[in-house]
């Protein structure tokens, strides 16, 4: 399973996805950004399974990511969502890890994806 074909099931409004891959081999690392209007985003939130999670806990590594479009806004207005656990430091256990702002403002979504075997 990949977001991207899992999006694609889901028909949601997206514009302008962008994406860029941080690793691939076993597991995977990737980054992903586009537009997406609020209804939207509570399927997809509700979809792969995120939740809440406070402004404290992330860290400068998401703030930080390689490619000159990610510029992720970090404010008490922006939705923070992530799945449980989602490991900011290291690999993590295996499986699907995602964490994700959504800022309401301009309507864009950053997420970071760890998908590991």
């Amino acid at each position: 399973r990949t977001l991207q074909h899992s999006v694609k099931d889901m028909d949601l409004a997206l514009g302008n996805p962008q994406y860029y891959c941080l690793s691939s081999f076993i597991d995977s690392e990737w980054l992903w950004r586009a537009s997406l209007p609020e209804p939207d985003l509570n399927v997809l939130t509700d979809t792969l399974g995120l939740h809440p999670m406070p402004l404290d806990q992330v860290g400068d590594a998401f703030r930080n990511m390689p490619p000159y479009w990610w510029q992720p806004i970090l404010s008490n207005e922006v939705r923070i969502l992530a799945t449980a656990n989602f490991p900011m430091a290291d690999r993590g256990s295996d499986g699907w890890h995602a964490l994700a702002t959504w800022n309401p403002e301009d309507e864009i979504l950053h997420m970071w994806i760890k998908d590991n075997f």
